[in-house]
């Protein structure tokens, strides 16, 4: 008869070591833990589209404020809608998410020609419901940057709904929309706040250093 291996496993095992329980739910706490880090890698670096407020002598804030974030995939379609001049032509600007997140202007839509308008830009024009329409631009913008007027900026849309309104938006700032990773503004914010720390620390230790040999020289005296 076997003889049984007594505190090195269960009595039936008889002479046999178990595997130990422990290391198998060790095996799978990590094997979990990995899943959850790729999946949050993969929503961190998802695009998102972003309306941030710029720093100006009004605002002096540090960094962009943001205003509006919402998740986007590429080839969705932008059109930012405003009013052109004094005489507030409509404007319409159709843009769609590149794969590398750039705003790629497709087609530009107006009522009318006018002083600032181009008489020629992309490959094709057409008119359509009383509307010209200058198409096959393909011009590539990493961001869009304007001054927001409550009354000249219409909307905004994606994908046919609208996103936001010039009303809604903060009046006379310089606002930036941009798509981007979910994470990348809080990460460049957070590298920005470090870095601030940093200079401050370095002051700081500056200033204790010419203390400290100022008080040396006292003592000499």
């Amino acid at each position: 008869m076997a003889k049984v291996l007594r505190g090195r496993g269960p009595r039936w095992c008889w002479g046999r070591r178990a595997a130990p329980r422990p290391v198998v739910v060790t095996a799978l706490a990590l094997g979990f833990a990995v899943a959850a880090g790729a999946s949050l890698g993969v929503w961190a670096s998802q695009p998102v589209l972003r309306i941030e407020q710029l720093p100006d002598a009004a605002v002096p804030v540090s960094d962009a404020a943001p205003v509006l974030t919402l998740p986007v995939a590429v080839g969705d379609e932008l059109v930012f809608g405003w009013e052109h001049s004094l005489e507030r032509i409509p404007w319409d600007e159709f843009y769609h998410i590149g794969s590398g997140g750039e705003l790629i202007l497709d087609t530009i839509r107006f009522a009318a020609f006018g002083a600032g308008i181009p008489a020629a830009k992309g490959a094709a024009v057409w008119t359509e419901g009383g509307l010209i329409h200058l198409g096959e631009i393909g011009e590539a913008h990493s961001e869009i940057v304007w001054i927001n007027s409550t009354t000249a900026t219409k909307d905004l849309r994606l994908n046919g709904q609208v996103i936001a309104r010039g009303r809604d938006l903060p009046a006379g700032r310089r606002l930036r929309l941009s798509v981007g990773p979910r994470c990348g503004a809080r990460a460049g914010a957070g590298a920005g706040a470090e870095g601030r720390a940093g200079t401050r620390a370095g002051a700081e230790g500056r200033a204790g250093t010419r203390a400290g040999a100022a008080g040396r020289a006292g003592a000499g005296l």
